[in-house]
């Protein structure tokens, strides 16, 4: 029952990390792109409960000025922390576009739970944003990877003989190379200069065409083992089409997979 338990937490973290990185406009305090050249490597930001007058149920903050002993708060005026504020406009996943953020503060104060960097963004926003960025690559490298071994592995299993031998001699060839020499061997051809999106599509390709070959292999026990099932044969035997024993009885095999 531990384990069960530790399971259930450890699922509902990663679904609470992936709902953080879905909704990251509202959950960011400010643009990811916005910079505060007043503020260049600040320090994250203190959420105070109590003062000179006592405890305080709403968090404020002060804000915060650069002197020549390096940043400090300024502890004359306190900045109340507002929930569902109005504040720079984002596309909430990518449907439609809003300005309600989680939190924020009235300026001259800043909310950066992260602090900022040399340009005086906030990391706690960049760190949201980048999240989306990273789970899309993952999530459409990981759908390459799977149609491919799918593909190959399918082909490879219900055809056998030399088209077998030969898809599966390329599936090795690709689990015997060093990715780590191949992808600074791909780096070192490329431009200087990529765009974000070039850099971003390269990513997604590069990383779904390095891992298609063991679930391909996979993917062919299980289509080699289908096809000599009794149904299969019977399919065959009515004159039903390599194609119809695809779809209708073979692949159905490989969703486990």
């Amino acid at each position: 029952m531990r384990n069960k338990a530790r399971i259930r937490l450890l699922i509902l973290l990663l679904a609470g990390l992936h709902a953080a990185v879905l909704f990251a406009g509202f959950l960011a305090p400010y643009d990811a792109k916005g910079q505060d050249r007043n503020l260049p490597y600040a320090p994250p930001t203190r959420l105070h409960f109590t003062d000179v007058s006592g405890f305080h149920f709403r968090p404020f903050v002060y804000a915060v000025v650069f002197d020549s002993d390096g940043y400090r708060e300024d502890r004359t005026h306190e900045y109340p922390l507002h929930f569902f504020v109005k504040r720079s406009s984002y596309s909430l996943l990518g449907l439609f576009n809003s300005n309600f953020h989680l939190m924020g503060v009235d300026n001259p104060a800043r909310i950066m739970l992260l602090g900022a960097d040399a340009f005086g963004r906030d990391e706690f926003s960049r760190l949201l944003v980048g999240g989306q960025i990273s789970l899309a690559a993952a999530l459409l490298a990981t759908l390459l990877t799977l149609a491919t071994a799918a593909v190959v592995g399918t082909v490879s299993g219900f055809y056998g003989g030399w088209v077998d031998e030969s898809l599966m001699g390329v599936s090795e060839l690709f689990l015997s190379l060093p990715w780590l020499y191949f992808l600074l061997g791909v780096r070192a051809f490329l431009p200087l200069h990529v765009s974000p999106v070039g850099t971003f599509l390269l990513l997604i390709g590069v990383i779904g065409l390095i891992g298609w070959a063991r679930p391909a292999r996979l993917v062919r026990g299980v289509v080699l083992s289908a096809r000599t099932k009794n149904y299969v044969a019977a399919a065959r035997g009515f004159g039903g089409s390599n194609l119809y024993m695809l779809r209708r009885h073979i692949l159905r095999e490989t969703f486990g997979v």
